[in-house]
């Protein structure tokens, strides 16, 4: 029998026996489910492969009707202990289950098992899934095509807009010191392409969506005491606060992306882009994935493709401007990086700190819920049944205003996250709060603080001195776990509200909640709801759109059309093309 998923549980949170009794529970649980259409435990031999307290095995057979061939299964358990922590091996194995993209039954056994143990037990490390690395496989030569379409169309347009010089005329140091790094290994195992310029073959997807952004500088020199001091010895020299400088005297001479890049690809291309390279991460990065990311991942990919696609073939048409590349060709270009501050007042310029207005810490707190809405926006985009309706928090930040709220599409319930409270100090050193929450209750809360920068004239130097920096405490990852844990509360998945519904309607005779065989007509999803308790007829669990189920008149047969009157029969594909064959 083959090893698909293995992990192991460690560490009890409460004191219970791990003998037999508890597996049997632990398989029941699964039997309840309808994951388990019947199981035997036996204790085995003693495994010499990780653990010797003891083993047991439970072979069971998972049966789901005519469309899918039984299977035999076996959860292979092993206890041991490392010094005075307990562990527990999970190995699901089968001798006759195909890996197959299309077929969630292993995903839905994995994940089930996986919730049963975690109710137990304190940690989960995974150690084997070859479900989610069949996923990825297939993922992986899209995300390498989409790549190769992005250089190449750099290359075409940048090529034909600026000359073949355009590499160094306008990438930042940051990216070409990066090539250099990667250049004498990629010529020593590829020797048939020494002679070939494979410049953005050996940067990564991150540094191609820079040069799409890319602002080219040119400095305007102007008067400033501070250079004067530096010139003369009055100060010692920063090269910060001298690159300062020097950014406030310059002007962009072009812009890539309005002037270049926009004229082939559309405006929602920055922002799928973006996705693409946090999707490609998570993929190439070896980290696991399930069917609903691989679908929410895969569409990403063909976003972006198709926006290539169609931009490639408008450059293919395209002609070089002799012009534009002679005006542009001795252009020495600084690192694409925003403008940073104008100078400071030279006390706090010294000190080295920001000490912020009123206006700035609540512009300073705009930015951290703006960041986070976006950060939390790309942890949510896995779970297609919400959407995120965000507020107008540039404007202003008002107390028992919402900052943003989540929307469950088939039912439109709500959950709203306020603006509780808010405080600000403009003081030196002073601590200013912001308090979202989702009601009255204080374990609702969470609080975010900003302390302002401080800082003091020291006597014995002759310059002003830090006493504090400015800084604020927010955690996003922690942020998105306290709301992650109330969505999980208030807005669970439709797709996990529907299983009991669904398994009480099959072990009754009756077919399942979820229309099969057709798909939703907006998302092309097959979560079509034909139950009774929990969505409208027909509606769809992840979208939320109506769709019109109907039964036909001949076969029985539900599906998905639109309505006719009643003196026209009411008849499924299948039947059409029946009666038009006779």
């Amino acid at each position: 029998m083959e090893s698909l998923v293995k992990f192991i549980v460690i560490g009890k949170r409460t004191d219970f026996q791990i003998n037999e009794d508890y597996l049997n529970l632990v398989m029941d649980k699964l039997k309840n489910k309808g994951l388990v259409y019947k199981y035997l435990t036996n204790r085995s031999k003693r495994s010499v492969e990780l653990y010797e307290d003891f083993c047991y095995n439970s072979e069971f057979v998972i049966n789901r009707g005519d469309k899918q061939p039984s299977t035999n299964w076996r959860i292979n358990f092993q206890f041991g202990t490392f010094g005075t922590t307990e562990q527990l091996q999970v190995n699901i194995i089968s001798d006759n289950y195909k890996l197959d993209h299309n077929n969630s039954l292993l995903e839905d056994l994995k994940i089930e098992l996986k919730n049963i143990l975690s109710s137990n037990w304190e940690k989960i490390v995974w150690l084997q899934d070859k479900d989610s690395e069949l996923l990825s496989a297939k993922l992986y030569p899209l995300i390498y095509k989409t790549e190769n379409m992005t250089r190449q169309f750099i290359n075409e347009v940048m090529i034909k807009s600026f000359g073949i010089n355009w590499w160094d005329s306008f990438v930042p140091l940051t990216i070409r010191n990066k090539h250099k790094r990667r250049f004498l290994s990629y010529k020593d195992i590829t020797k048939n392409f020494k002679n070939i310029d494979e410049k953005l073959m050996l940067i990564d997807t991150g540094d191609l969506s820079k040069i799409f952004f890319l602002k080219p500088k040119k400095w305007n020199p102007q008067y400033n005491e501070l250079i004067e001091d530096y010139i003369n010895g009055r100060m010692d020299f920063s090269k910060d606060k001298l690159y300062e400088i020097l950014l406030t005297q310059s002007e962009n001479i072009c812009d890539l992306w309005e002037d270049v890049f926009s004229k082939y690809l559309s405006s929602k291309f920055k922002e799928n882009y973006r996705i693409f390279e946090l999707n490609r991460n998570h993929v190439m990065h070896n980290k696991l994935i399930d069917r609903s990311a691989y679908k929410a991942i895969k569409s990403s990919i063909k976003i972006v493709e198709k926006d290539l696609l169609e931009a490639i073939s408008k450059a293919e048409d395209s002609i070089i401007s002799r012009e534009r590349v002679e005006e542009l060709s001795n252009l020495s270009v600084e690192n694409d990086e925003k403008l940073k501050k104008e100078l400071e007042l030279i006390y706090q310029e010294e000190a080295g700190v920001n000490v912020r207005s009123k206006e700035n810490i609540e512009e300073y707190f705009k930015d951290l819920l703006i960041n986070f809405c976006e950060y939390f926006t790309d942890v949510l985009r896995f779970r297609e049944y919400l959407s995120v309706e965000k507020t107008r928090i540039r404007d202003n930040i008002e107390e028992n205003r919402k900052a943003f709220s989540l929307i469950r599409n088939f039912d439109q319930k709500y959950l709203d996250i306020f603006v509780k409270q808010f405080n600000i100090d403009e003081d030196k050193g002073a601590t200013s709060t912001l308090v979202l929450s989702f009601s009255d209750d204080k374990d609702n809360d969470y609080i975010i603080e900003y302390v302002n920068g401080d800082y003091d004239y020291n006597q014995e130097q002759g310059n002003f001195m830090p006493i504090t920096s400015d800084y604020d405490d927010l955690n996003q990852e922690k942020l998105a776990e306290f709301l992650m844990k109330k969505i999980d509360e208030e807005l669970p998945d439709p797709m996990d509200l529907v299983e009991s519904e669904n398994f009480i309607r099959v072990k009754d005779g009756g077919v399942p909640v979820l229309l099969e065989g057709h798909c939703c007509e907006a998302c092309c999803e097959e979560t079509v709801y034909i139950g009774t308790e929990l969505a409208d007829y027909g509606q769809c669990l992840k979208c939320g759109e109506s769709n019109n189920v109907n039964e036909c008149e001949r076969c029985g047969l539900l599906f998905i059309g639109k309505s006719v009157p009643e003196y026209i029969p009411n008849l499924c594909d299948n039947c059409i093309e029946y009666y038009e064959n006779e």
